[in-house]
């Protein structure tokens, strides 16, 4: 005999006990059919003949059954004159229901617990305990602060991997683009920033000694108010990869140099003057970044990528010093973290930058880079980019020149992953020919491929005749090249290759211009 609805409706003093014991996967309806059937299986053994009697027993049996105040933890139980409780499988509250079925819970936490079977944690709050034992997700009853360590936050899925990106460089990186805005820079639940410690002032030396949601602006060892590119290019990383969370850490400081002695500090790794030296710094702060994501996210994959943007504090240094400070300072951390491929990207100074005489030679070096060290990439600077600090300011980047910076290294970055002797060139994809009646020149420009490059090979045909290599380019890098001499009427087809060690490419589809 199976006990039936029409009962429940008898004895539930209020809707909510009524919808779980109509509810046939409830743990209400188990408790009350256990002692409904044994009612029921008495009732029967003592006389098997009166059916009509044995329904009558039963149900004035049930109705006489205090049933709310039972002890059976599967039951609502009637908390006070006003309220039904239903506690959680540790005997907390965890909700409760008034007279009128208004359902409150005691806290978020804990009602949420009872739906997603999470367990009480000592020390730590309502969690999902892992496997190692670890709760990778918990929630803080008191506060409601959700914290995550094992978890991608976004989807409650294993992050795949930790990205710690360090930014290092003088002030186009640290943080100097304006404006920002609370309604546009919020918090990405994963970027996440390495703190400095607070309780130190800068000149002092200082370290990272924790990882917290990334703000704008950011942690820094110098703090200013703005925005770096380093943090759109953390945002690109993020919408592109799903299951990675980035780790910024800004070691970048505003004046500072990579040769030039400057009060701000030198980063030059052999440097050994009275200013803060900047390397070592950087260094042990980024041991110490890594220390903590490991504690962080045990087990997960992590990378470290760089992101370099100097020069301004350099300005008149010669090329060959200036490229051999920076091939030291980039394998130094390397070496320093025990990573030999670990990907920098290196980003373009604003190009109406004045003088631009004396950023000649680092404008240079840097697009040189890539070629001398393998695992590198260049990014050009952003044209009208500058203005940040006033309408005269053409040295430090704007917003909207610093996001397009962050965009760049970006792909940059992937250039950078590439950069290594075994991968075979390809051709560029994009390449256009501009013609300049009143200098009487050809501009050839063309996009840096995702592949090792020493230097192209770029070629033009005049009215489709032999093709011509130009020659005289003295940036094997550089992504640009003149032509000139040439008369109007003509047709012109232009085309480049690229070079690497395996080899040269197949050259581009020729691009046809016409000189009028």
């Amino acid at each position: 005999m199976v006990w039936t609805p029409k009962a429940t409706l008898q004895f539930a003093n209020d809707i909510i006990t009524a919808s779980l014991v109509l509810d046939e996967g409830s743990g209400t309806r188990e408790a009350i059919q256990e002692i409904a059937s044994a009612l029921i299986s008495a009732a029967v053994a003592a006389d098997p003949t009166l059916a009509s009697a044995v329904i009558s027993a039963i149900d004035a049996r049930v109705t006489a059954e205090d049933l709310i105040q039972g002890t059976d933890p599967r039951v609502p139980k009637l908390g006070n004159p006003k309220r039904f409780l239903v506690d959680d499988k540790d005997g907390r509250e965890a909700l409760f229901v008034d007279p009128n079925g208004k359902v409150t819970a005691q806290d978020f936490i804990a009602a949420f617990a009872l739906i997603a079977g999470m367990e009480f944690l000592p020390g730590t709050g309502w969690g999902l305990r892992g496997k190692n034992g670890r709760s990778p997700i918990y929630l803080d009853p008191a506060t409601g602060r959700i914290t995550i360590r094992d978890l991608h936050p976004d989807t409650g899925r294993p992050a795949a991997r930790v990205i710690v990106q360090v930014l290092i460089g003088q002030s186009n990186m640290n943080q100097t683009a304006a404006p920002v805005s609370s309604r546009l820079d919020v918090i990405h639940p994963r970027i996440m920033s390495a703190q400095w410690d607070p309780a130190v002032t800068w000149p002092a030396a200082s370290t990272v000694t924790a990882i917290a949601p990334a703000t704008t602006p950011m942690s820094a060892q110098k703090v200013r108010s703005g925005i770096s590119p380093g943090m759109f290019l953390a945002r690109e990383i993020v919408r592109e990869m799903e299951d990675t969370i980035v780790v910024v850490l800004d070691g970048s400081v505003s004046g500072s140099g990579l040769i030039t002695d400057t009060e701000n500090g030198v980063w030059g790794v052999n440097y050994t003057g009275a200013n803060p030296k900047l390397f070592p710094r950087v260094l042990a702060a980024l041991n110490a970044t890594l220390r903590l994501v490991r504690s962080m996210y045990p087990g997960v994959p992590v990378d470290v990528w760089g992101a370099f943007h100097q020069g301004e504090a350099d300005g008149g240094q010669t090329l060959a010093a200036y490229s051999t400070e920076l091939d030291a300072l980039l394998s130094g951390f390397r070496t320093g973290i025990g990573r030999p491929t670990m990907p920098f990207v290196l980003g373009g100074t604003v190009p109406e930058a004045t003088p631009p005489l004396e950023y000649a030679n680092i404008t240079a070096a840097h697009i040189g880079t890539p070629a001398r060290l393998p695992y590198t990439a260049f990014v050009a600077g952003v044209k009208n980019g500058g203005g940040s600090g006033s309408v005269a300011d053409t040295v430090h980047y704007h917003r909207e020149g610093a996001e397009v910076l962050g965009k760049r290294m970006h792909k940059g970055i992937k250039r950078a992953i590439f950069n290594t002797a075994t991968t075979v060139p390809h051709p560029p994809l994009t390449v256009s020919a501009t013609w300049r009646k009143s200098t009487g020149a050809l501009t050839i420009s063309w996009d840096f491929p995702e592949c090792r490059v020493t230097n192209f090979v770029v070629q033009y045909s005049i009215d489709d005749g032999a093709w011509v290599t130009v020659t005289g380019r003295t940036i094997p890098l550089d992504t640009t090249a003149t032509v000139t001499g040439l008369n109007t009427g003509s047709s012109i087809a232009v085309r480049v290759a690229t070079v690497a060690e395996l080899g040269t490419s197949a050259y581009t589809t020729p691009v046809y211009a016409t000189l009028i």
